[in-house]
């Protein structure tokens, strides 16, 4: 039941999530909470009348600092190792240091780790790469150890645009530009890969805007949408002009792989 309900929060401009025991809290900037948007996506969720919440109004604040002290490393297909700060070092093929503070992005999602091991079985080498909605910067800094170039991530969140060049520092990887934006910036630009892992309702407008702005033969890769709605982006990739070649799925959570002919 979380994963639909953070499917359907995702969608509602809720952007952080920490699953409890007896359910789930979900996070969105005060200035952007409307009552009424929240009560109407709430009446769709399936089994709505079996849902109950509650609300507060928190100050600004590193909130995951709550959390940290249990943040666990992850490692994704034996090669890359994802760890905080305060874990020690690991001889991994390729190790990432990611403080991930008010911003999405560690590894322990799903939709994170796939997309990493949709990039794990591409070649990224001198390839310019686009991050949009880089939360913490994870999927552009691995991109950098991929030894991709010309690194683009792009966040409309003050706070993650700060994290993501942190972790940038923090991991060597200081030559990614990073701006604060949304679709708008791709504008004239072009990229060998863009990595896209947001919500469906972004995605389903922005993925033309994607397309255009890939090279031919230029690789997209999605995720941050569930299996049901595995039909809408098939679809619209289509549409836009790109054809399908792999996909993955885990925890009723979806990450797909498209290519520009």
């Amino acid at each position: 039941m979380n994963e639909i309900l953070i499917a359907w929060l995702g969608n509602a401009g809720f952007d952080m999530f920490e699953e409890i025991e007896d359910g789930l809290k979900a996070y969105i900037p005060s200035m952007e909470f409307d009552q009424k948007n929240f009560k109407e996506v709430l009446a769709q969720i399936p089994e709505a009348e079996n849902i109950s919440f509650d609300q507060t109004l928190i100050k600004d604040q590193n909130w995951n600092s709550q959390w940290e002290s249990n943040f666990e490393p992850v490692t994704i297909e034996g090669r890359v190792h994802i760890r905080a700060p305060f874990h020690p070092s690991q001889n991994f093929e390729t190790e990432l240091v990611i403080e991930p503070k008010m911003s999405f992005g560690t590894g322990h999602h799903a939709t994170t780790s796939m997309m990493a091991e949709l990039m794990l079985s591409l070649s990224m080498d001198g390839k310019s790469v686009l991050d949009m909605g880089c939360g913490s910067g994870i999927l552009a800094i691995l991109a950098a150890k991929f030894k991709a170039i010309n690194i683009l991530a792009v966040d409309n969140d003050d706070w993650a645009i700060e994290n993501c060049l942190e972790n940038s520092i923090r991991n060597n990887t200081p030559d990614l530009k990073i701006i604060k934006g949304e679709s708008e910036v791709l504008e004239n630009l072009s990229f060998d890969i863009i990595l896209a892992n947001i919500n469906r309702n972004v995605l389903l407008a922005d993925i033309p805007l994607y397309t255009k702005s890939l090279n031919k033969g230029g690789l997209l890769l999605l995720s941050g949408f569930l299996s049901e709605d595995r039909k809408m982006i098939l679809d619209k990739a289509a549409e836009s002009g790109l054809r399908f070649q792999k996909e993955l799925s885990r925890l009723n959570w979806m990450a797909m792989q498209f290519v520009k002919e």
